[in-house]
């Protein structure tokens, strides 16, 4: 088996060098550190944006599914499918003042 000698330099010869470039390399440090935490702020509030938005449209479309396989007749399922693709486009559902019993007597 090799053995290996190992030899240790004391501390006491590097400590008393002062490096005048460390307090330097700290600031810089800090500094990109800093922009990172921005940036990533940043990034979680878009992403926390987007997931809302996609929340948003999930629900519609489930509320816009779930009305359009509860409808009972054809105008009913005319008006769901509309309301939904006119909610997808960001308008506000058109309510009937008619029901169908008056359009169809």
């Amino acid at each position: 088996m090799i053995e290996v000698k190992r030899t240790t330099k004391s501390n006491e010869d590097t400590s008393s060098v002062d490096i005048p470039i460390a307090p330097a390399l700290i600031k810089q440090a800090e500094l990109l550190v800093s922009a990172h935490s921005d940036f990533l702020t940043t990034v979680e509030t878009m992403m926390n944006e987007w997931l809302r938005r996609q929340r948003q449209a999930f629900d519609l479309s489930s509320r816009s599914v779930q009305k359009i396989c509860g409808s009972r007749s054809i105008i009913d399922l005319a008006q769901a499918q509309g309301n939904g693709c006119r909610s997808a486009c960001g308008g506000p559902p058109q309510k009937s003042e008619r029901s169908a019993t008056m359009l169809f007597p």
